[in-house]
């Protein structure tokens, strides 16, 4: 099977945020950021004589807001400064061997070097390693395609397969 795309800024942006967001400590930092700010709108609302710690409201916006505004940024500039991200991508892929052409880039994997295949909402993600995967939009995939692909990964045996159910 050949797919042709080119990645949107919009698809790697929120790639970056589901990479991030599915390791259990950033889901931990949401929490935290959410208990903070709630310790101290009690200590606000309860008025018990105890000034409430500011500190307590500014580290829970930090991680509630600043932490995802940080990953944002990053996405936007690896997306500007990383012209490779945003070329025009050839994809081959079949029972033995994944191979990646962009326009200044090749890659040729078997499927026992891949780490995981996985489908979210918005797209593929093949990784390469715990930290790096090869994105196929489901924007850019046919009907046809996307069954197509769910079939070729469900027959793979090396890596690690995580598709959604129909």
């Amino acid at each position: 099977m050949i797919l042709s795309f080119k990645l949107s800024r919009k698809v790697f942006t929120q790639t970056l945020f589901y990479m991030n967001y599915s390791r259990p400590v950033m889901l931990l930092l949401q929490i935290l950021g959410l208990g903070l700010i709630g310790y101290w709108l009690y200590n606000k609302i309860q008025n018990s004589g105890n000034i409430p710690s500011i500190a307590n409201f500014i580290f829970g916006l930090y991680f509630l807001l600043f932490v995802p505004l940080i990953i944002f940024l990053r996405a936007l500039r690896m997306s500007r400064a990383t012209s490779r991200i945003m070329e025009n991508v050839q994809m081959e892929l079949d029972k033995d061997v994944f191979k990646i052409n962009g326009e200044s880039y090749k890659h040729e994997y078997t499927w026992n070097k891949i780490v995981k295949v996985k489908q979210t909402s918005f797209a593929y993600l093949i990784y390469v390693s715990k930290l790096q995967a090869h994105i196929i939009p489901m924007e850019a995939l046919s009907t046809q395609e996307k069954s197509s692909l769910n079939a070729l990964f469900r027959q793979l045996n090396g890596p690690v397969i995580r598709l959604k159910k129909n």
